[in-house]
């Protein structure tokens, strides 16, 4: 799971870090489907600072009062238990927060972004066909972590991608929403 610095990563009960201030051996809030957390130990923690002359495309999620801001390939979990990536993501999808209470997204924007990222995995670094372990909790919703980024598979195939036709065509978004359609800050 790429996500922007800052983007506030769960740590133990009521408790959480910044993205990019954790560590490999750090505790991070793990869990799978049944939405049962616990510590879990980190076991990969990588990230890069701002690139101003290679932005990387992002996904930029709004939810209510918050956002999250990840790589189109970033695993979100949906309140009726299907995992997706962002890019998959769509105006009125409903995200799984921690609690199991949903969160309608609001709007889902892609663009270049200007800004570190980073990324960290639990519990090993293959998921070995389970979402079990390695489900985190970012800025309060769902996330996977970055095994789950790497080792596809568990992504709903049949949703279509930001910036495409079929995207377009499926939400009915007028006018057409370009892959490019902002550059944001953090």
């Amino acid at each position: 799971m790429t996500v922007a610095y800052g983007t506030q990563v769960a740590v133990g009960d009521g408790e959480a870090r910044s993205m990019e201030l954790i560590e490999v051996g750090d505790t991070a809030w793990a869990g799978g489907p049944s939405l049962q957390w616990g510590g879990a130990r980190v076991s990969f923690s990588m990230g890069a600072p701002p690139s101003p002359e290679r932005p990387p495309i992002m996904v930029y999620v709004h939810f209510g009062d918050e956002e999250i801001v990840a790589t189109p390939d970033h695993p979100l979990l949906l309140s009726d238990g299907r995992l997706v990536r962002s890019r998959q993501l769509y105006p009125r999808a409903s995200l799984m927060r921690a609690n199991g209470q949903s969160a309608l997204v609001d709007f889902v924007v892609a663009g270049q972004f200007n800004g570190g990222l980073h990324d960290i995995a639990v519990n090993g670094a293959d998921p070995t066909g389970s979402l079990d372990g390695h489900l985190i909790v970012t800025n309060g919703i769902v996330s996977g972590d970055f095994a789950l980024q790497t080792h596809g598979g568990w992504a709903d195939a049949n949703l279509p991608a930001i910036g495409t036709r079929a995207y377009e065509e499926a939400y009915a978004l007028e006018p057409p929403i370009s892959p490019a359609a902002a550059f944001f800050e953090r």
